[in-house]
């Protein structure tokens, strides 16, 4: 029954839990991955409805397997995503499909989206690929993505590779006025500075519910020279823009309608 998940310890193999149902997924979610950085999924997680916490982990790396973990929600909370945040991170193979992601404080500066809410990073590459969202529900005060909310300016670099965000929807959660002029919302990812990489993803039935000049197809806005992009976009969704109006990514012709 809903709420009634009792957490199990997962065993550790090759430096990373192995999470084969919803008891190990959360031992990990309700106490932290503690000294353990991996994190690999071994079955389908239906978490059936249930509250959980962001997973936060520097240097996380997650095997999913092409698995999915689903009927979740995270709300109240700064960083509302299955890993709130993180410094490194290569995170690859996982779905997230019928969760609600909703940041704490709807007048502030938080941040929400499926995998990752904020990415503060020091060096190497950092990568998230082949993952999905599926009907999910993502809103916050500033910054919100499908797959990414907010990426610091820091040194290091990110590639998001073979992703799409279906049948979701993203909504920003400050209004004056009737206005939303503090909202960076992106179908793949919400607000980025510093190059970024944007390969072979797609985006298509979701909708959004936001106003201002900060929002787009792909990107809410990209603040990152020699950031790229390449993938596709469903035609009804009715936006016209694939960027917001801080737009450095100079050619966006590789991102095509479908």
């Amino acid at each position: 029954k809903t709420n009634e998940v009792l957490p199990t310890a997962p065993a550790v193999v090759d430096g990373a839990y192995q999470i084969t149902n919803a008891e190990e997924f959360m031992f990990i979610n309700e106490r932290g991955m503690g000294s353990v950085t991996g994190l690999t999924f071994c079955a389908d997680i239906d978490l059936e409805g249930r509250e959980i916490n962001p997973i936060i982990k520097s240097g996380i790396v997650v095997m999913g397997n092409n698995f999915t973990v689903s009927n979740f929600s995270i709300t109240n909370k700064t960083q509302a995503a299955l890993f709130g945040n993180s410094s490194r991170f290569n995170i690859s193979g996982l779905t997230i499909k019928n969760a609600t992601f909703t940041a704490q404080n709807v007048d502030g500066e938080d941040s929400a989206a499926a995998f990752l809410g904020f990415v503060q990073l020091f060096g190497g590459e950092n990568v998230l690929e082949n993952c999905h969202a599926v009907e999910c529900t993502i809103g916050s005060a500033k910054y919100v993505g499908g797959l990414i909310a907010y990426r610091d300016g820091n040194s290091g670099s990110i590639k998001i590779k073979d992703c799409s965000v279906i049948g979701s929807e993203l909504k920003s959660l400050y209004t004056e006025d009737g206005q939303n002029y503090k909202g960076h919302c992106g179908g793949v990812i919400g607000y980025f500075a510093n190059p970024i990489s944007i390969e072979n993803c797609r985006v298509a039935n979701i909708t959004f519910d936001v106003r201002g000049p900060r929002w787009g197809i792909f990107v809410g806005s990209a603040n990152g020279t020699g950031s790229t992009a390449s993938g596709t976009y469903a035609s009804n969704i009715g936006l016209d823009a694939l960027c917001g109006v801080y737009n450095k990514i100079d050619d966006w012709s590789n991102v095509v309608a479908e």
